[in-house]
C-alpha cells in the first residue's frame, strides 16, 4: 500500500472522482484516498457521477475511478468519460 500511496500523492493533493455503486466499498475507498491526501468527489451511481463530472470542469480531475460494471438503466460506462 505504501508504493500506491506514494504513486498517487506525487502530485500535491490530487483531485479524484470516484463512482461506485456499493456504498461500503465506496466509503472505504474515499477514506483511504483522503487519508493519502487526495481530494475526493464521489457518487453511488453512474448517472449521479456523470452529472457531478459534467458540472465540474472534467479536466479538473486528475483521475476518475469507476466500478467495473454498474447496474441500472442509464448507467454511464467508462468509455462515456473519454
Amino acid at each position: 500500500h505504501e508504493a500506491a500511496r506514494k504513486s498517487i500523492t506525487r502530485k500535491s493533493n490530487p483531485n479524484i472522482m470516484l463512482i461506485h455503486q456499493h456504498r461500503f466499498r465506496c466509503a472505504a475507498l474515499v477514506i483511504m484516498l483522503r487519508y493519502w491526501g487526495c481530494r475526493v468527489n464521489f457518487a453511488f451511481s453512474g448517472q449521479v457521477g456523470w452529472t457531478k463530472y459534467l458540472k465540474r470542469d472534467p479536466h479538473g480531475y486528475d483521475c476518475v475511478i469507476t466500478d467495473w460494471e454498474m447496474d441500472g438503466e442509464g448507467t454511464v460506462q467508462g468509455s462515456d468519460l473519454t
